[in-house]
């Protein structure tokens, strides 16, 4: 399936249903509505997402303190894949990262998820550690990634 013409933007209330719903189909333990609506008025939790007039294509979820960053979540329907969404949603979250001064991001991701690994990869993200059996339904080891972002002077 072609995408065009989408923006990615912060996430609003009118987004939580959609994105919710894209939780329930792709994760074993997703966000529920209750939470994407805290994570609005959570200072330390952004979330942007992938949207135009017709469809919202995935979201990221971002958490924050004094100095670092960590990925909570991406997501990209599964019928929008490989359209370059995760690589828009991914450029805004290291962008939003920078312009904070936020250092270095942080994220993890299930071992057997390969096609999510190769786009951190390509971003400059590199294999920090492994937590053994970190994930449930099914079991598996998460693994961890850091991209430093003080020396960059660009996406890709």
């Amino acid at each position: 399936m072609i995408v065009s013409d989408f923006s990615v933007r912060p996430l609003a209330a009118e987004d939580i249903p959609d994105v919710a719903g894209l939780e329930r189909s792709v994760f074993s333990h997703p966000w529920t509505a209750g939470d994407l609506e805290k994570s609005l008025t959570d200072p330390y939790t952004h979330f942007f997402v992938g949207v135009n007039e017709e469809a919202t294509y995935g979201y990221i979820g971002l958490r924050f303190g004094t100095d670092t960053a960590d990925i909570l979540t991406l997501c990209v329907d599964e019928k929008y894949r490989r359209c370059g969404i995760a690589a828009a949603l991914l450029e805004t979250a290291i962008r939003f990262v920078r312009e904070n001064k936020l250092d270095p991001l942080f994220l993890e991701v299930r071992a057997s998820n390969v096609s999510a690994r190769a786009l951190y990869e390509k971003y400059g993200f590199s294999v920090l550690s492994i937590r053994k059996k970190y994930y449930r339904d099914p079991v598996e080891d998460a693994v961890i990634m850091r991209k430093e972002i003080a020396n960059e002077n660009s996406c890709h």
